[in-house]
């Protein structure tokens, strides 16, 4: 595929990135990140502890018949 034509249509998949409102959330996050408004979790169990939500069960396989 030539190149141009590519990147057109990469940048009409992706246009949502580009509206005022995502671009509007993309600033506030670079302004948290910058004034260190956040967290960094060394687990996914330790996010969902600080979020307070139910840890999921651990799968059990189901036996075959």
């Amino acid at each position: 595929m030539n190149p141009a034509v590519e990147a057109l249509a990469t940048a009409e998949d992706q246009a949502w990135f580009w509206t005022e409102e995502w671009q509007a959330g993309e600033r506030e996050t670079e302004a948290d990140l910058a004034a260190g408004r956040c967290q960094v979790f060394d687990t996914m169990e330790d996010l969902i502890d600080d979020l307070g939500w139910p840890r999921p069960r651990a799968h059990r396989p189901v036996p075959l018949p």
